[in-house]
């Protein structure tokens, strides 16, 4: 089959030019049908492939794209960048030209081609090959990453790529390099990436203006973007330099006005993040990332069902009621009270919320502890001083909870920050177990001592008060306990705990207990972790605030005073959708697991799709942190793991899985980079937008998907 040239100039309906989107790509495809048939063919005759890369290189070049810059006019450029994706199919052509180059090289140097890690170190000729042979990887067909049998300190190395026999061992084989093999572009994909990165200029104006103009954000090649669309013409009002533009909940105010008439506003927030959409309150409600290309809002819905999950009801009797102050009670081990997490960050606070004049770890002046001053509420701030006799406290999460608290309420809802005041405070206790924290422990002392004491301070300041939630963050001194005993005692605690603060407080309803996730999981093949989610899944008065595996651990414990306020950010999520939105946090939730010969796919409730498969924001681990076992506990050997629809992780075995029992997440392998105790991270997480600012950097505030497990449902070849 002869080469198919993308068109780039007949007239189109709708005023466009060339080939629509998807028939573009269904030419390259085509083409790289072509190219896939040199590659089986270059086995028999290399001097042939070396002959055909040099007439698919020239053919190549005549289908050069033309930039909108060389139309004789600006909206005939724009006609024909809405036509075809330039930016993508440049990039493709680029990915295949090393293709070409990759399998010319690897014919001359006689290096083998095999389609995945297992078969290269279980099948021949993979097997047979000489102690200094080469073989090649192409990342379309293996995205898993193995351990480096030959590489020190067990590095992590992606499966994908050029390989090197080092020794006569069957899996002697050191990775050397990443290969670029260009992938073929899957046409769903496409036809999603098309809708989500370039939309038609009369879909971007129909939203509603303010002052006749609706402001864009799209970057042009000389490093400007159009600001203005005047509404009755369509035409571009102005060209304004981008200056490292950004997105932030909390900035969505922070446009200039830059012409006299109050057309033109210039964005001029921090960060990758381009204002695409804005609404008359100048709200944005679309934007894309200029790093990334991830984008945040309607349009990265557009064409797809990636929708953001509804939130979950709660039972009646569980909905919570408002009062001028809302106390939030940081309750566990040292994680709680920010061990290791110095210096403090948070040293004044930032919005209206309150703690006790000692700090989030004050305690009673003659009662139980070692930090007098719970006597007068002050302005939440973070401090070094702890009521447990420790000296290596700093920030708790209690800062970035608030913070996080404040700012999706503004955002989502409006809400003014002193409409809505927390008292945050973290009772907790380093080291000590659940039965050393519980309602027949001597230090519940101080978690009641600050309930009374918050309460007597809002009755004498003339304010209301109830108990809101209670974010759990304990289960490492627990790690020899089995998940029946644990999650048994877990639920008499919080049923004693609440009946003690209704009948303080009289509330009617009973503060949610939102668990995060332990990342060391111990000896017993993590059932606290196991607990902790089967909790949040299954009984009432429970949620889940997430994991912490993705933090910076200072000891394999411990986090950071960065990590602390993340871990608290997400926990301040949670609360917000449970205080403000009455709703069941949301949360990365597993569901069935089935198999079909050698596929195994996992359903995932996605709090917003897609999931993705993260190896540079989250450790790298082996196959990205998934392992499947037989009944006996014996992993099976992966072949490949990937996201299909949006929900659904589907991990492919080397056999043909018969055996199959268990799939697990997060569970098995520590990532490279991480000084976690134990090996429990991954590389899954969602694709929720937003960013969490603290000390000088931005740090995404995706939805990281829990330590977990299923049973596999068999339904056979």
């Amino acid at each position: 089959m002869a080469l198919q040239k993308v068109d780039l100039d007949t007239p189109q309906p709708g005023g466009r030019f060339g080939d629509p989107t998807r028939t573009a790509w269904r030419k390259h495809n085509e083409n790289l049908d072509e190219i896939e048939s040199l590659v089986s063919g270059a086995e028999q005759s290399g001097a042939a492939a070396v002959a055909r890369v040099v007439e698919l290189e020239d053919s190549l070049g005549d289908a050069a794209y033309v930039p909108a810059a060389a139309f004789a006019s600006a909206s005939q450029g724009a006609k024909a960048e809405s036509a075809v994706q330039p930016d993508q199919l440049a990039a493709a052509a680029g990915e295949l030209q090393v293709q070409l180059d990759t399998i010319a090289s690897a014919q001359q140097a006689g290096a083998i081609a095999e389609s995945t890690w297992a078969r290269l170190i279980s099948v021949e000729p993979g097997l047979s090959v000489a102690i200094g042979g080469a073989a090649d990887i192409p990342p379309e067909t293996d995205g898993g990453s193995h351990v480096d049998p030959i590489k020190a300190g067990g590095q992590v190395v992606p499966n994908a790529g050029r390989f090197v026999r080092r020794t006569s061992a069957a899996n002697g084989w050191e990775w050397l390099s990443a290969n670029t093999l260009a992938s073929k572009a899957d046409t769903a994909f496409v036809a999603q990436e098309t809708q989500a990165t370039r939309r038609p200029l009369q879909d971007m104006v129909a939203v509603a203006p303010f002052n006749g103009a609706v402001p864009l954000g799209l970057v042009n090649d000389d490093g400007s973007f159009p600001v203005g669309v005047e509404v009755a013409t369509g035409n571009l009002l102005a060209r304004i330099p981008v200056n490292n533009p950004g997105l932030v909940a909390s900035l969505n105010n922070r446009f200039a006005q830059i012409d006299p008439d109050g057309r033109l506003f210039l964005y001029d927030g921090p960060g990758p993040w381009v204002p695409l959409i804005i609404n008359e309150q100048r709200q944005i409600i679309d934007a894309i990332n200029i790093e990334t290309g991830e984008r945040f809002g309607s349009a990265s819905q557009a064409g797809t069902a990636y929708a953001s999950a509804p939130l979950r009801d709660l039972a009646a009797a569980a909905v919570p009621a408002l009062a001028d102050w809302v106390h939030i009670l940081l309750y566990g081990q040292s994680l709680s009270i920010g061990a290791t997490a110095l210096p403090p960050l948070s040293t004044s606070s930032r919005y209206s919320h309150l703690t006790f004049q000692a700090g989030p770890r004050a305690t009673k002046a003659g009662s139980t502890g070692d930090n007098p001053g719970t006597g007068a509420a002050v302005p939440l701030f973070e401090n070094a001083v702890s009521g447990d006799g420790q000296n290596n406290r700093g920030e708790t999460p209690a800062s970035g909870l608030a913070n996080a608290f404040t700012t999706h309420a503004a955002v989502e809802q409006g809400i003014a920050p002193a409409e809505r005041v927390l008292f945050v405070s973290a009772p907790g206790h380093g080291g000590y177990r659940l039965d050393q924290l519980d309602m027949a422990s001597s230090w519940i002392q101080v978690l009641k001592d600050h309930v009374t004491e918050a309460k007597a301070l809002a009755d004498a300041a003339g304010k209301t008060y109830v108990v809101g939630a209670i974010p759990w963050i304990q289960g490492e001194a627990d790690s020899n306990t089995t998940f029946a005993a644990y999650r048994a005692a877990m639920v008499s605690f919080r049923m004693g705990l609440c009946t003690w603060i209704r009948g303080i407080t009289g509330q009617a309803f009973d503060p949610l207990f939102i668990t995060y996730q332990t990342p060391n999981n111990g000896a017993l093949d993590g059932q606290i972790s196991q607990a902790q989610l089967d909790l949040a899944m299954n009984e009432p008065g429970f949620a889940f605030g997430g994991p912490i595996y993705h933090l910076h651990s200072t000891d394999g414990t411990h986090v950071d005073n960065v990590g602390s306020y993340r871990m608290g950010w997400a926990l301040g999520r949670a609360v917000k959708q449970y205080l403000i939105d009455k709703k069941a946090p949301a949360f990365i939730r597993p569901l069935a697991a089935v198999r079909t010969g050698r596929r195994i796919s996992w359903r995932f409730e996605v709090p917003q799709a897609p999931l993705v498969l993260d190896l540079s924001g989250l450790p790298p681990t082996q196959d990205y942190g998934f392992r499947v076992n037989d009944a006996s506990g014996v992993a099976l050997p992966v072949d490949s793991v990937a996201i299909e629809n949006g929900d659904t992780v589907v991990v492919t075995l080397v056999g043909d899985g018969a055996t199959a029992a268990q799939v697990r997440y997060s569970l098995d392998y520590l990532g490279t980079g991480t000084t976690w105790n134990d090996e429990e991270t991954g590389n899954l997480r969602d694709s929720t937008p937003g960013r969490c600012e603290v000390a000088g950097n931005s740090y995404p505030a995706w939805h990281v998907a829990p330590s977990c497990r299923a049973t596999i449902i068999n339904l056979g070849a």
